[in-house]
């Protein structure tokens, strides 16, 4: 494992607090140091009241063009974002899995150091994922009147595209954000389990005829679900499920 060059911590705490979440150990790799920055600071401004500070904070770094400058702690509201420069980090590395020899320029999952006494605070099922084919955020389940509490396990849940849904995989979430943003999780109302079917644009549903002029393969998950219609989707579009069991 080549560990003799820079690398970059990049993830975010509560103040006080462990990394929640899963901290990216990154090469000099600019945009990919500023996707996985810009996909924490959107994930958390999902689950806030008030997101402005977290649009500035956004703002701000996007103007930026050094890895440099991206380096740093930066503090908006009870959370850290943080980029920090570690040498020699011995940070897991996949690489023998893969069976490529190791030049210490992927990403791989850090190895934070943890707070001598547990934070007694509690704390969400949510986290924020970058996967290699789906640069996307996984924010927390939504714990309102508005969504059904979570009948499956939200730590089985994985991200595949649409055309890989199997029956009986629980649907939890599609992915959508503003233009420019890392796209985030947009949950369901209710998780529901699907059924794959062909799809027919011409089946009279209402709901397949609203993908009949989309370019490229499309997929139906099934009229097994809370609206009773066909559940279209582009075939490569991301989707996070609970796979079968």
């Amino acid at each position: 494992m080549n560990t003799n060059r820079t690398r970059y911590h990049v993830g975010f705490h509560e103040i006080g607090l462990d990394s929640e979440y899963r901290v990216e150990c990154i090469g000099e790799d600019f945009a990919e140091i500023f996707a996985w920055l810009e996909g924490d600071i959107s994930g958390v401004a999902e689950d806030v009241e008030d997101d402005t500070p977290f649009d500035e904070l956004y703002d701000r770094l996007a103007k930026c063009e050094t890895v440099a400058e991206l380096v740093g702690e930066h503090v908006v509201d009870a959370f850290v974002f943080f980029v920090r420069p570690v040498t020699n980090c011995g940070c897991p590395c996949d690489c023998a899995e893969r069976g490529e020899e190791c030049d210490g320029t992927h990403r791989r999952e850090a190895v934070e150091p943890q707070l001598a006494e547990p934070a007694a605070e509690g704390r969400s099922t949510g986290h924020t994922v970058f996967v290699e084919f789906f640069p996307v955020v996984v924010t927390a389940y939504p714990s309102d009147e508005d969504h059904a509490p979570l009948l499956v396990d939200p730590t089985a849940a994985r991200i595949v595209r649409a055309d890989q849904v199997n029956d009986g995989d629980t649907v939890l979430a599609s992915f959508s954000g503003a233009k420019g943003r890392m796209p985030a999780a947009d949950y369901f109302n209710d998780q529901y389990q699907a059924h794959p079917k062909p799809y027919d644009p011409k089946c009279g549903c209402g709901s397949c005829a609203t993908m009949a002029d989309h370019e490229g393969p499309v997929v139906d998950l099934g009229d097994d679900n809370p609206w009773d219609v066909c559940d279209p989707w582009p075939a490569a579009d991301p989707v996070l499920i609970v796979p079968a069991a």
